[in-house]
C-alpha cells in the first residue's frame, strides 16, 4: 500500500498535478498589489495581458476536454495535432510576456505571471529563470518561493527545495496549498528532509 501511494504521488509531481495547484495562489497575487493608480498605462498593459493569458489558458483547456471526447468517439485529432495547435495559440501570450518584460524588466509580477505561464506550458528552465528575476525584485511574495520549491523538488537539488518551503508558510501560514507541496516532498525525499 505504501509502494502504490509512493507511485501515486510521483506521478501527480511527474505529471504536473502539484505545479497546477501551485497556480492558484499565483493567480491571485499576480493582480494584488497595484503599483499604480487604475489609469497607470503600465499597469493597464500587464491587466491586459494577464487577461489574454487567461483567455488563452481556457481556450486550450476546452480544446483538450473537446478533444478527449472526440477521441473516445473516434474522431479526436492526433496528439501531435493537437500539440501544435495549443503551441501556436499560446506563442502570442509568450512573445507578449517577452515584450513587456523587455519594457518592464522590474515587474516582479510580470515576471511572476510568465513564470507560472511558463510552468503551465511545461518550461520548467524558462520558469525557474522568470521566478528568480521575480525573487530578486520582490522577496515577499509567498507563490515565488512555493514554485521555486515545486522545481527543485522535481530536478533537484531536493535539499534546496525543502529551505525554499520554509519561506512561503512565514509569509502565508494559512495558505494550505504550500504545506500540501511541502508534505508531498518530504514524503518522497524523506532522506534528504532528514538530512536538510
Amino acid at each position: 500500500m505504501r509502494l502504490f501511494a509512493l507511485c501515486i504521488l510521483a506521478s501527480f509531481l511527474a505529471t504536473g498535478i502539484l505545479g497546477a495547484a501551485t497556480n492558484r495562489t499565483d493567480r491571485a497575487e499576480r493582480i494584488s498589489p497595484a503599483t499604480g493608480g487604475t489609469n497607470d498605462p503600465v499597469e493597464a498593459a500587464y491587466k491586459k495581458l494577464l487577461a489574454e493569458d487567461d483567455a488563452a489558458q481556457e481556450e486550450v483547456d476546452q480544446w483538450i476536454k473537446d478533444n478527449e471526447k472526440f477521441a473516445a468517439a473516434g474522431a479526436g485529432l492526433p496528439p501531435a495535432d493537437l500539440n501544435r495547435r495549443i503551441r501556436e495559440r499560446f506563442d502570442p501570450v509568450r512573445k507578449g510576456y517577452e515584450d513587456f518584460i523587455k519594457q518592464h524588466p522590474k515587474h516582479a509580477r510580470a515576471r511572476i505571471a510568465y513564470g507560472s505561464f511558463l510552468g503551465d506550458i511545461n518550461d520548467e528552465d524558462g520558469a525557474q529563470e522568470q521566478l528568480e528575476k521575480a525573487l530578486e525584485l520582490d522577496t515577499n511574495t509567498p507563490s515565488v518561493y512555493n514554485n521555486l520549491a515545486n522545481i527543485y523538488g522535481h530536478h533537484g537539488p531536493v535539499k534546496k527545495s525543502f529551505e525554499f518551503y520554509a519561506r512561503p508558510l512565514q509569509l502565508n501560514p494559512n495558505e494550505p496549498v504550500y504545506y500540501h507541496n511541502f508534505g508531498t516532498t518530504v514524503y518522497l525525499f524523506r532522506k534528504d528532509a532528514i538530512e536538510y
